[in-house]
């Protein structure tokens, strides 16, 4: 290994080692809990995404335990490999200076850098994503028939991970169909071998979708809006600032000026940019113009971003004699890494809102035991919640203890949920004070009794308050209108 390739590689290894050290940190936030659920209750399907997330936190909660460690071991280990990747690919399609800088520039980029350490599917999907195009270009230079089922598997697992991959699925046929030089490859057997495996990868999750009645695909075409500000002009420019903060003020400009030069290449005839501008500007432009309705979120888009990248870096050489590109650059590196700090930052002097979401949710656990034991029945009582978030965090710090779930129709809790098991059984209901009860508690159970709130001390105040209610012989969950 040359030395400037050893020394890229020690570095993301020692950002990989700080990144492990930071995840241990802090308690998981609402999502995370909700996935280190899905990890205790694998299946091929949930009603938010694909499995993929659910069964990489299996593998590192059986090397870490049920841990703020094992939780987010995954996705620090998979942005490791998404860098390498990232940084062969370069190395390939572009030349050894262009690997390394996108590899690097990887870490400054915001949301990539907070999906480098926070459980969410997106640190998966970036990982086979790269592991997809990195395959595919081996195939398509060297012509091995490895580097097609390689292909085909990782763009599998891609689509395991979250349902964006289609924009990937189609980006590849896509860049095949318009390349010259490449269209070749339409005429042979590879690509639809890649293909059908991709397909037989997936297939479990098209399966439990339609034994769901596609709860997955109902839930994902039929998304609540993100922002609702009363105009598409004013939902636009809310998820334009969004951008700007998610991947930086500047450097979102520079990466979508860079995937212009790079459509601009494309059709000059350049495979490289034009592979690159099939597998990020769709799925970047796409979310754009949803965004007049409010739908998309800003980090929906993380995957072209971090394809864009690749061209930045390529095209960096040119550029950089110009002063103004310098100064866009050297501005655009100070603001990320000013914005990946306060993101590390943020978990030790959080907002008051992350205070309650990541602090005291121990204190809860232990009053739930307590409310529980002491009510008639002891262990055959449940734990019932309006929000999954607030289900997740109790189940897991009750570690499982105790039957928890929530009243919802569309959640994994409900998914699993045996309704007919809890007829007859007891409960302890638990919702914010601000939106108490939020069911219609008499008409669920024959009897309810309110019991004193749950206070959330943190730094010694009150920084979260729940409603606590004692329900006697479940009928069932409400009807909706």
């Amino acid at each position: 290994m040359a030395k400037p390739a050893r020394g890229i590689f020690l570095l993301l290894g020692l950002i990989t080692v700080v990144r492990l050290i930071f995840a241990a940190s802090f308690p998981p936030q609402d999502d995370e809990a909700y996935y280190w659920t899905w990890a205790h209750h694998l299946a091929w399907g949930y009603p938010d995404h694909p499995p993929m997330i659910a069964y990489v936190l299996r593998a590192t909660l059986a090397l870490a335990g049920d841990t703020p460690l094992g939780i987010r071991m995954g996705p620090v280990l998979l942005a490791f490999g998404t860098a390498v990747l990232l940084w062969d690919l370069g190395t390939r399609m572009f030349g050894p200076a262009a690997g390394r800088m996108a590899a690097m520039w990887l870490q400054l980029v915001p949301a990539l850098a907070l999906g480098a350490v926070f459980a969410a599917p997106d640190a998966p999907l970036g990982f086979f994503w790269i592991l997809t195009l990195w395959s595919f270009w081996r195939a398509l230079m060297s012509s091995s028939v490895a580097g097609w089922l390689i292909t085909g598997l990782a763009l599998g697992l891609a689509l395991m991970s979250k349902l964006t991959a289609v924009f990937l699925a189609l980006a590849l046929p896509a860049f095949l169909l318009t390349s010259p030089t490449h269209r070749r490859w339409l005429q042979r057997w590879e690509p639809y071998a890649a293909a059908l495996l991709s397909m037989l990868v997936v297939l479990p999750v098209i399966l439990w979708n339609a034994d769901h009645q596609w709860i997955m695909i109902r839930k994902s075409s039929a998304p609540a809006p993100w922002t609702q500000l009363g105009s598409a002009g004013l939902s636009i420019l809310a998820y334009t600032a969004g951008q700007l903060i998610y991947y930086g003020p500047v450097a979102a400009v520079l990466l979508l000026l860079a995937l212009a030069a790079s459509a601009r290449w494309a059709r000059r005839g350049d495979a490289r940019f034009a592979l690159v501008t099939w597998a990020s500007i769709p799925l970047i432009g796409v979310n754009w113009l949803a965004s007049l309705q409010g739908i998309p979120k800003p980090h929906w888009p993380a995957p072209g971003y971090l394809v864009a990248l690749l061209p930045a870096a390529a095209l960096w050489p040119q550029v950089r004699t110009q002063r103004i590109w310098r100064v866009l650059a050297g501005i655009a590196v100070a603001l990320n890494l000013l914005i990946v700090g306060v993101i590390h930052i943020f978990p030790f002097r959080p907002t008051p809102s992350l205070v309650g979401q990541l602090w005291g949710w121990d204190q809860v656990a232990s009053r739930l035991d307590t409310l529980v034991s002491q009510t008639p029945g002891g262990r055959d009582v449940f734990i019932l919640s309006v929000s999954y978030q607030t289900a997740a965090q109790i189940d897991y710090h009750t570690h499982g203890r105790f039957v928890v779930t929530t009243a919802g129709l569309s959640d994994a809790f409900a998914v699993r949920r045996n309704i007919y098991a809890l007829v007859g059984r007891d409960a302890i209901f638990i919702n914010d004070v601000a939106g108490a009860p939020g069911l219609p508690l008499s008409l669920m159970f024959e009897r309810v009794e309110r019991l004193p709130d749950i206070d959330v001390m943190h730094g010694g105040q009150i920084v979260r308050r729940f409603a606590v209610f004692r329900c006697y012989g479940f009928r069932s969950l409400p009807v909706p209108d």
